[in-house]
């Protein structure tokens, strides 16, 4: 029996004395983790921070780019939209004047008046002014300008319609002149220059 006493008596010395190869814990709390957690907190929140701010800031130049972008653009509009009321108020005067001029024409054939032929005279030294004016409106415009150039021919043969009738007025062949008006010769021109007007009247306004 005694070698069984003598194993329970080692067993019990044993437990009475903590292992050697143990490490003893420590009783006080390790801050350099508490540390750590809060500097990472204190960068996430500053990131956060700083892609807001810089969120902000793009949004800001984002909405004056286009504040001034639609600014620049409804200025344009206003500017195409007074030029273009421009453009036809000086396209009415000269038809106005053609219209005249062709008035002035018919009324000195019949009456021989010369007050009719003073309203000729008027309307054609007004009208290349009025052209001339017309087309600065144009700015340079491809389309307009063509349809300009061809209103503009029109008119010049109008124009030299009425100066062949008045010549020959002028010259003693008071009936030839009159014959070459009631040929419709000078209506159809005048057809011509109308229709020409409001086809250009409608480009003016789109």
């Amino acid at each position: 029996m005694q070698p069984f006493a003598a194993l329970i008596l080692r067993h019990t010395t044993e437990a009475m004395h903590p292992p050697s190869d143990v490490s003893p814990t420590s009783l006080v709390p390790d801050r350099s983790s508490d540390d750590l957690q809060r500097l990472n907190a204190s960068a996430s929140v500053s990131r956060r921070v700083m892609f807001g701010f810089l969120l902000a800031a793009f949004a800001t130049v984002l909405i004056g780019i286009v504040t001034y972008w639609s600014s620049a653009e409804r200025t344009a509009a206003v500017a195409r939209v007074a030029n273009a009321q421009q453009s036809m108020q000086l396209l009415q005067s000269v038809m106005r004047s053609a219209t005249e001029a062709e008035s002035g024409q018919r009324g000195y054939l019949l009456t021989g008046e010369p007050s009719y032929l003073a309203i000729y005279d008027t309307a054609a030294a007004r009208m290349p002014g009025q052209l001339q004016a017309l087309r600065k409106t144009l700015n340079q415009r491809e389309a307009l300008v063509q349809s300009h150039e061809l209103l503009s021919s029109l008119i010049n043969a109008k124009f030299n319609e009425l100066d062949t009738t008045l010549s020959l007025h002028r010259s003693g062949q008071a009936a030839a002149a009159l014959a070459l008006v009631r040929s419709g010769r000078g209506q159809a021109a005048m057809e011509n220059l109308r229709q020409r007007a409001d086809t250009f009247g409608s480009e003016l306004q789109q």
